[in-house]
């Protein structure tokens, strides 16, 4: 089929859905080898590979939302997100298996003039095989199977994405990542990866990587604060009936892509070893539902967000 103008992703979705679809690479990569010259040490390899649940509260304000050039009511959203992250040892310190299974439920505020469901659930495993030649090179093989639906599941429901991800620490303080990715199902096929991190001082590290890039203060082992972007999202799919509902049926069953960019700050206090919680606040600056193969997007304005985290780790 030839594709239509108005489904061709301009520059600034582009890097848009790089960030979004890189949130699950770089997250399960750092999690399999870790940044620390533990995981190169033979002297860990008796030890139990870690297991990280995150637990997290989002809430975004309400704001205009504009549909087809018109300005409609003022829409917010609500998520709450569920992370568990752990590897399996296939030859440590080697070889790693990377495990992680990922859930979110966002809550919209339901427009009358503009297709904004009422809300979207996805759940999604990551795995893949990751190798480590030696302590400058590690690789990631990624693949991700996706429910874009929690209940009445149907076949295309199912979504699948994966790629290939490289990390190079070209000298101890500065690490590089750079790669590709591809999404069946997304607007751009197949998409590049690249980023950097560079830990200025053991307190300081900057980290231009997306789908959050910032910098990061550490006084003590204690606190950690840090300041920046974030990219949030998710790929769902609407209720079979949601579109009849608003006399277009092209809405029933509907694929689309959920966006919010966000400029803030936060922190993380660690209050044992294995507990911490974190809380971080700033501006929802570019929020979307994009329905990437009707060819039509919400857009909504500005709005403050706050977010709150527990992170647990066994």
């Amino acid at each position: 089929m030839k594709t239509t103008p108005s489904l061709r992703a301009p520059h600034g979705r582009r890097m848009l859905l790089l960030s979004l679809a890189l949130a699950g690479a770089s997250s399960v990569l750092a999690q399999s080898f870790g940044d620390s010259d533990s995981a190169a040490d033979p002297r860990a390899q008796g030890a139990r590979p870690p297991v990280t649940l995150h637990v997290e509260y989002a809430s975004t304000g309400a704001s205009p939302a504009d549909f087809r050039g018109r300005s409609r009511p003022d829409s917010g959203a609500e998520s709450v997100s569920f992370f568990l992250q752990g590897m399996v040892p296939v030859r440590p310190p080697t070889f790693m298996m990377p495990l992680g299974l990922a859930a979110r439920s966002i809550h919209f505020d339901e427009t009358p003039d503009a297709p904004v469901p009422g809300s979207a659930r996805s759940i999604s495993l990551d795995t893949g095989l990751g190798y480590r030649p030696n302590e400058a090179w590690q690789f990631m093989v990624r693949l991700s199977p996706t429910l874009y639906r929690t209940a009445d599941i149907s076949g295309d429901d199912v979504g699948l994405s994966g790629g290939l991800i490289a990390r190079w620490r070209s000298r101890p303080a500065v690490t590089w990542m750079f790669g590709a990715l591809a999404n069946p199902d997304g607007e751009l096929p197949v998409l590049p990866v690249f980023g950097a991190t560079w830990t200025i001082s053991p307190e300081l590290t900057l980290s231009l990587t997306v789908p959050r890039p910032q910098v990061v203060y550490r006084p003590n082992r204690q606190w950690a604060f840090h300041a920046g972007a974030s990219l949030e999202g998710a790929t769902f799919r609407t209720d079979r009936n949601f579109g009849s509902g608003r006399n277009d049926p092209r809405y029933n069953h509907a694929l689309a892509s959920y966006r919010d960019v966000r400029v803030g700050a936060g922190f993380e206090l660690r209050l044992t070893p294995k507990l911490g919680v974190n809380a971080e606040g700033g501006y929802s600056v570019d929020r979307r539902i994009d329905y990437t193969r009707i060819g039509e997007t919400v857009k909504f304005g500005s709005a403050p967000y706050l977010q709150l985290g527990l992170r647990l780790t066994f």
